[in-house]
Formats: structure tokens, C-alpha cells, sequence
């Protein structure tokens, strides 16, 4: 659960939560929401609080805020909201560095600008998001990229990243990221394609293509739980290294 605060501390709490609040949302407007790493859906309901008092009230305009994690009392189960000004913004110094690596795993999710190139023959090999004992590498005809490796908020390994033409919003492709780009320059936001993937978007003595939108998706429903020898050849095996990931 996530919870904002201003100078009037208005709040706006994001729960994070598969308890009965789902109970008064649609499945279809469930569906529409984006869902985090780990499965989560996130809602939405606004508070406020003023400096000198410890009552909460709902809101329905959205200031700017900052944000903080309301978490659950293991024992009650119930969310532990701050009961006094100095105690939010405890809260708010407790939880900064999670909410930036919130942060950080939201803007992978969201839309990317990145360069896309191709690569070929033995780079093809050892893929770093895979084992030695998977025994498996890309070809070219394979769908999957190689990503920087310094890269703040980069797709992780195992994840598939929607890749969308400059100038026709009818041309896309889905790659799998399954290796790091060692020439990519770090900090970069570079994938690094292989051939077949690439062509899906240009020809291939285009070489380098800059400013392309991009972003992670869920693993493709007609892949899910049905990784037979042709999803393992087009986008590697189901699991990649943990710590990788």
C-alpha cells in the first residue's frame, strides 16, 4: 500500500492488496490496470490530514504528493496509517529508498525510448541470463534482445518488451531480453536485437534505429504454461538465472 502526503497532507494511498477491496471494483476495470512484478494490481483512494490534528478525511483533488508505504499489522491485519504529522514523515524518511526502486520498476513498465541494433554469429552465444546446464542459445531467427548492462530501471532478465516502430503504429515486435550487451554504453537504454527481430521493424542495413518507443509486457497468454521446443528455440528456456532477474 502506497500513501501521499502535502503540506495539508493530503494522502493518497494506493493498496496493493487481494483482501476484499476488489470486491467493489470490476473484473474489467481490474483487467485495464497494470500489474507489478509480482502479480499485484494497484487501487487507488485519496485522504488527507492536517498538521495539527491525527483525523483522516477522503479527498477528490490530487496535489502534488510524496509518497509512503502503509504496511499491514502482521497480528491485527490491519493498515497501520500514521497518527501524527512527525510520525508520516518518519514513515516518508523509512520508506525512501523502496518507493525509488518502485519508481524505478514503474518506468520499466511504462514506455521506453530506446536504440535498437542487431547482433550476430558468436555473440550469440552463452547468453548471460541462462545456465551453462540449460545448454541453449539464440539463433538468428530467434526473438529475444541483449540489454545494457548498466541501465537504472532496465528489463530484466526473462522479461518480453514490446518494440514499436518510429513512424507506423502498426508495426511491433515482442522480444525476450535473454543476455547483457557488453558494447552497449552504460546508462544507455540500448537493446540489442537479434536479426529476425530486427527485421520485424527494418531492413537490416539500417543497422541502428534511435528514439523507438518500447515496454515490458506480461508473458504473451499463447506462451504461458506451453513452453515446447519451439517457444524454448524462439525466446530460451522458461527460467532464467534467479539472480539474474
Amino acid at each position: 500500500m502506497r500513501f501521499y502526503f502535502t503540506t495539508l497532507f493530503a494522502v493518497l494511498a494506493v493498496l496493493i492488496s487481494t483482501s476484499k477491496a476488489f470486491e467493489n471494483t470490476t473484473h474489467a476495470a481490474l483487467e485495464a490496470r497494470d500489474v507489478d512484478d509480482d502479480g499485484f494490481i494497484n487501487l487507488s483512494v485519496g485522504v488527507r490530514m492536517k498538521r495539527d490534528e491525527i483525523s483522516l478525511e477522503k479527498r477528490s483533488e490530487l496535489p502534488q504528493s510524496t509518497p509512503l508505504l502503509l504496511r499491514r499489522n502482521p497480528e491485527t491485519g490491519n493498515i497501520e496509517w500514521p497518527g501524527s504529522f512527525s510520525e508520516a514523515l518518519s514513515m516518508a524518511k523509512r520508506d525512501l529508498p523502496e518507493m525509488m526502486k518502485s519508481s524505478l520498476r514503474r518506468r520499466a513498465r511504462k514506455a521506453m525510448r530506446v536504440v535498437i541494433t542487431w547482433y550476430t554469429g558468436h555473440d550469440l552465444l552463452y547468453p548471460s541470463c541462462f545456465s551453462d546446464q540449460d545448454n541453449w542459445a539464440p539463433s538468428d531467427d530467434s526473438m529475444v534482445a541483449a540489454v545494457t548492462i548498466e541501465w537504472p530501471g532496465k528489463p530484466k532478465c526473462g522479461s518480453f518488451v514490446r518494440i514499436q516502430h518510429k513512424t507506423n503504429k502498426h508495426k511491433s515486435v515482442v522480444v525476450r531480453i535473454v543476455d547483457t550487451c557488453a558494447g552497449c554504453a552504460a546508462g544507455s537504454a540500448h537493446l540489442d536485437l537479434t536479426k529476425a527481430a530486427f527485421q520485424k521493424l527494418y531492413d537490416e542495413e539500417v543497422g541502428m534505429v534511435e528514439g523507438l518507443k518500447a515496454k515490458v509486457i506480461p508473458t504473451p497468454s499463447k506462451i504461458r504454461g506451453n513452453w515446447n521446443d519451439d517457444v524454448i528455440s524462439r525466446y530460451g528456456p522458461e527460467h532464467p538465472i534467479s539472480y539474474m532477474s
